[in-house]
Formats: structure tokens, C-alpha cells, sequence
């Protein structure tokens, strides 16, 4: 779990590194398809090590923007209150 946790890390550095080289690079250049392809490579490891991950993840998180970083910014969460007779509200929910 750790090499795969540690591929990730190493892949994230390495597309921040050629993502910025491939954006800076001049457009038809050999610097810029080498970072690109670079970039390219390191995206693909991103997304295959984080789809394993994922699986791992304790307490799984579901929907958009359920994360700890969203709720340190301020972003409230909000559930249904389950009262259909009523037509039913959204509250905060209990974090």
C-alpha cells in the first residue's frame, strides 16, 4: 500500500513539474513534447494508482466536494431532513 501511495505522490510531483515545462516550453519544440509526454505519463499514473486508493479510503467519501479541505474553507454541508409531508428542508448537516 505504501509503494502505491508513494507511486502517487511521485507521479503528482512529477506532472506538476512537466505540466509547468510543457506550458512554458516553446509550442513546436522538443522540450515541450518531452515534458508533455512526461506529463502525459505521470496523469496516467495519477489516476490509475487514485482510482486503487480509493477503494482503501476510510471513511469513503461520496458526491463532490466532500473533503476535509472543503470544510476548513468554510463550505457547509447540508442533508434532507427526510419530512416529505412537510416538503421536506435542507439543513446543515451534523458534522
Amino acid at each position: 500500500m505504501n509503494a502505491l501511495l508513494n507511486a502517487h505522490i511521485g507521479g503528482r510531483l512529477v506532472a506538476i513539474i512537466a505540466g509547468a515545462i510543457a506550458i512554458t516550453a516553446r509550442t513546436n519544440g522538443s522540450l515541450h513534447a518531452f515534458a508533455g509526454t512526461w506529463f502525459f505519463g505521470s496523469m496516467l499514473v495519477l489516476g490509475v494508482t487514485a482510482s486503487i486508493l480509493a477503494r482503501f479510503k476510510t471513511p469513503p467519501e461520496f458526491g463532490i466536494g466532500r473533503s476535509r479541505a472543503s470544510e476548513s474553507l468554510g463550505h457547509h454541508h447540508h442533508s434532507y431532513n427526510g419530512n416529505w409531508k412537510s416538503g421536506g428542508y435542507y439543513r446543515p448537516a451534523q458534522l
